[in-house]
C-alpha cells in the first residue's frame, strides 16, 4: 500500500516513520508536514498514494480544509484513495464532522497501532480495483 501522512506534530511523524518502514503492510510511503505542500504534490503526481492520513490540527490549513480542497480538486479524479482522519482529539463533534466527508473512511485517535495499520490495507485491497463512477 502507498501511503502519505500529512501531520505537523514532530513526534507522530517520527513514530509513523518508525511504524511504517517496519510494516509488511506499506510498500511505499511519503510523510508530509504542510498540508498546502501535500495538496500541491497531489496535485502534480501521476502515481496516487492508496491511503492519506491527515491530522486535524495544522497550521494554515488544517485537516479539514484539507478534505474539502482535496475533494473539490482530485476526489473525482482518484476515488479510490481512502482518507483517514488522524487526530489527537478525542471529540465527537470532530469524528462527526470528519465523517461528513464523502472522501474520509474513518477517523481514528491518535496513535496509530499496527492493527490499525493492517486493517486500513484491508480495506484498501478490498476497494483498489473498484471503480466510483
Amino acid at each position: 500500500m502507498d501511503v502519505m501522512l500529512i501531520d505537523d506534530d514532530d513526534d507522530t511523524v517520527f513514530l509513523m516513520d518508525v511504524l511504517f518502514s517496519k510494516s509488511d503492510a506499506v510498500d511505499k510511503y511519503t510523510i508530509e508536514t504542510n498540508a498546502i505542500d501535500a495538496l500541491k504534490k497531489l496535485l502534480k503526481k501521476e502515481q496516487f498514494p492508496d491511503c492519506i492520513l491527515v491530522d486535524i490540527r495544522m497550521p494554515e490549513i488544517n485537516g479539514f480544509e484539507f478534505v474539502e480542497k482535496y475533494e473539490q480538486k482530485l476526489g473525482k479524479l482518484h476515488p479510490n484513495t481512502q482518507i483517514y482522519i488522524l487526530s489527537s482529539s478525542a471529540r465527537q463533534s470532530d469524528e462527526q464532522k470528519a465523517m461528513k466527508y464523502k472522501s474520509v473512511k474513518e477517523f481514528i485517535v491518535k496513535p496509530l497501532t499496527k492493527k490499525k495499520l493492517t486493517e486500513i490495507n484491508e480495506s484498501v485491497l478490498r476497494n483498489k480495483y473498484i471503480r466510483y463512477d
